[in-house]
């Protein structure tokens, strides 16, 4: 019944699984693909063939089928090592260290900046190169705001918004099931951040699928409307 919907590869859906990210209702489609693309296991027909899932149940049915594929279900990220959270005030020459580190590491740096007392409506994401660049973000900034550096590097793939990157765009989509995707300005740092999430309506096989569609229609539309003559 999933065939018509594109594959979450299991590696990734084992990630996803760990972080929370995946409902009780998406396992057995994911079980589904996965047949499909050659796996097997007793677990994994007997989790696809769910269609009342409730996580209590499809969860450990799922768990067992990562493991019967060799599949090891990685340490969550909420909490673990892989992507660190620490609260340190901007004046702190540590908050100014972290930030050259990383563009040390990768050349850019993806920050989050939240201004004080708009509910979100000043929120905005920067893409910084330089430390110079990062310390007029930091002067530009009013007081009170909040800034999150990206401590990881993301996998990018960018170049001019034509055919060719919005290829890619599907591909990573129908690989991860969720993209995030945006324009980069020549001037300033200021970048609009648009996510896309393959979505569930209603909790179905069919929905899983109009959720997918749907979500690659977001993107056919990003494209269009950035890039009219892509």
């Amino acid at each position: 019944m999933a065939r018509n919907l594109p594959p979450m590869d299991l590696q990734v859906a084992a990630v996803k699984y760990a972080a929370n990210a995946l409902q009780s209702a998406h396992l057995p489609v994911i079980a589904a693909q996965a047949l499909d693309n050659g796996y097997f296991s007793d677990a994994l027909a007997a989790l696809a063939f769910e269609t009342e899932p409730i996580m209590s149940e499809v969860g450990a049915l799922f768990e067992r089928a990562l493991a019967d594929c060799s599949i090891q279900i990685p340490r969550t990220f909420t909490h673990g090592n892989d992507r660190p959270t620490v609260t340190i005030s901007t004046q702190d020459s540590r908050f100014l260290q972290l930030a050259d580190s990383v563009l040390q590491r990768f050349g850019e740096m993806f920050v989050l900046q939240r201004f004080a007392y708009t509910a979100g409506a000043g929120s905005g994401w920067h893409l910084i190169h330089d430390s110079q660049g990062f310390l007029r973000l930091l002067a530009d900034s009013p007081q009170r705001t909040a800034i999150t550096l990206e401590l990881q590097s993301p996998i990018l793939d960018r170049g001019i918004g034509g055919d060719a990157l919005h290829n890619i765009a599907i591909e990573r989509f129908r690989q991860f099931g969720d993209l995030a995707l945006a324009v980069v300005p020549q001037q300033n740092s200021l970048i609009r951040l648009v996510s896309i999430e393959w979505t569930l309506p209603n909790f179905t096989t069919a929905g899983a699928i109009d959720g997918h569609q749907a979500a690659e229609i977001q993107i056919d539309d990003f494209f269009y409307l950035n890039f009219r003559n892509y």
